[in-house]
């Protein structure tokens, strides 16, 4: 005898096999399903044949699961677009700023070329951060990842406002002296957030490479 709450169940089930959880909740897609069972039931048919139709009405855990899969693809190339944007309009206006600001100060032509050096540098780390999955291992473990990210930027801040409080204060530099200290100090804190950002791309190729 056809049971309407165990097909259900049994239909809950094969939602979560399937991943099915976003972007869609699967309460709302089983209050969707309770819904059109109701419609089918008030219009005459079975609790059986109501249940197969709004089954063919809201679709199959396969092809749902599909469509997720479309819409985070979707969702993750926009991401991914507008990250390759970033790390390309990003380097050129901070390059711009700092390239302005060390041709405005008075300075030794050595300092100048110091200050040039720490731009183009951290620049280029900022620009390389797409490529930088080649280089990194894979670290399955989001916690771990943003452990280590986050271990990287605090002990980053924590160094910089050391120096920055204590040492520099210290050491009477003149205002160019004073820049491209600056300058050089930014250059750690592109190559950590690259870091990170690396470690978040391998584990981002190596998910797309196992759906796929």
């Amino acid at each position: 005898m056809f049971n309407l709450e165990q097909s259900i169940a049994d239909w809950r089930r094969q939602m979560l096999a399937a991943g099915i959880q976003t972007p869609v909740p699967l309460e709302e897609l089983e209050s969707h399903l309770r819904d059109e069972i109701e419609r089918q039931t008030k219009s005459g048919s079975s609790a059986q044949k109501a249940f197969d139709a709004a089954m063919q009405q809201i679709g199959q855990a396969h092809a749902l699961e599909n469509e997720f899969k479309k819409i985070g693809r979707t969702a993750e190339e926009r991401k991914q677009k507008f990250m390759c944007i970033y790390f390309v309009i990003f380097p050129a206006f901070y390059s711009a700023m700092c390239l302005y600001r060390l041709l405005k100060i008075e300075m030794s032509p050595a300092l100048r070329i110091l200050g040039f050096a720490a731009v183009t540098l951290t620049a280029l780390f900022i620009w390389s951060a797409p490529h930088f999955h080649k280089h990194l291992p894979l670290v399955r473990s989001r916690k771990l990842r943003m452990t280590i990210q986050g271990g990287g930027i605090v002990a980053w801040i924590i160094c910089a406002g050391v120096f920055m409080n204590f040492i520099l204060p210290q050491l009477n530099l003149t205002e160019g002296q004073l820049v491209v200290t600056v300058l050089w100090l930014m250059m750690p804190a592109a190559v950590l957030a690259n870091i990170g950002y690396g470690f978040s791309d391998v584990a981002r190729r190596q998910t797309a490479m196992a759906i796929s």
